[in-house]
């Protein structure tokens, strides 16, 4: 490490990063354009009415109103992706399984749900699976998989009684047939648990892929670190490339003394190398 500070020179400059501090979604379905953006009524047993509605949104103008269904898991949204088919969301799951660490993000979702006015309890699960090539039998799929808003798949149920909450779901393949990347195609399900949910609404907005935020050595900050060791921190400070507690700016084209810790909600202070 002496070398590399040797090369950096004298350090001249202190610099603030402000703004709120948080990783961009892979990819984030927010019906800004009022249409579904390719989101459908789950399968058979499941919710037979969705819509854009202005009412439904968490933030901005419009979000997803998930009307009642009945069996199954009761209120069901599902989409498919392919290269050529909501190609944004394929390339999310490209990324987050081509890394050999999916439990690094997180499928997670804005709703509110109501049943008369009561406050209710909901469990919320999903399914990714991968759709098989032509002429292939095989599916691989992860487990069915829910959590609470924390994304702790240990609790049991959340409340929202109309409130909005943020629900998050881990994306770690788990089961005996883990999701791969390569797959022709894509399809998520996300859907509320119980014979009870058939008599709830469910509202959603802000459908994101995301990664996790923590410590783990495949992240610098809360961002996820490339193959080619890579940082995209988006509107925060763009492109990193981080050694040790040292980050090269692609867009300052310089060298900064950023410890990831250093990194806060509200921004961060760094010093410049001249």
């Amino acid at each position: 490490m002496k070398t590399l500070i040797a090369q950096l020179g004298l350090l001249t400059c202190a610099f603030a990063f402000a703004g709120t501090v948080s990783a961009q979604p892979l990819v984030n379905f927010d019906f800004e354009d009022g249409t579904t953006q390719g989101w459908q009524a789950g399968p058979e047993g499941s919710s037979p009415f969705i819509e854009p509605f202005a009412d439904s949104a968490v933030t901005g103008n419009w979000g997803l109103s998930v009307q009642p269904g009945i069996g199954g898991w009761g209120n069901v949204i599902q989409i498919t992706c392919s290269p050529s088919e909501n190609a944004a969301l394929y390339n999310a799951l490209e990324t987050v399984y081509s890394s050999g660490n999916p439990g690094n993000y997180k499928l997670a979702f804005d709703c509110r749900w109501d049943n008369n006015g009561n406050s209710t309890w909901i469990r919320f699960h999903y399914i990714i699976r991968e759709v098989p090539a032509e002429g292939d039998p095989s599916w691989r799929q992860s487990d069915e998989t829910s959590a609470d808003g924390d994304g702790n798949l240990s609790a049991t149920l959340i409340e929202s009684g109309g409130a909005p909450v943020e629900v998050w779901l881990p994306m770690n393949s788990s089961g005996l047939a883990d999701v791969q990347a390569g797959a022709p195609a894509y399809q998520i399900y996300i859907g509320q648990n119980g014979d009870a949910a058939a008599s709830y609404y469910f509202d959603v907005d802000n459908i994101r892929i995301e990664a996790i935020g923590g410590s783990s050595s495949d992240t610098w900050a809360e961002w996820p670190i490339g193959e080619e060791g890579w940082v995209d921190t988006g509107a925060f400070m763009g492109i990193l490339y981080p050694i040790e507690d040292w980050i090269w700016s692609h867009s300052l084209a310089a060298w900064a003394y950023l410890p990831a810790g250093w990194v806060q909600t509200e921004g961060a202070w760094t010093w410049i190398a001249r």
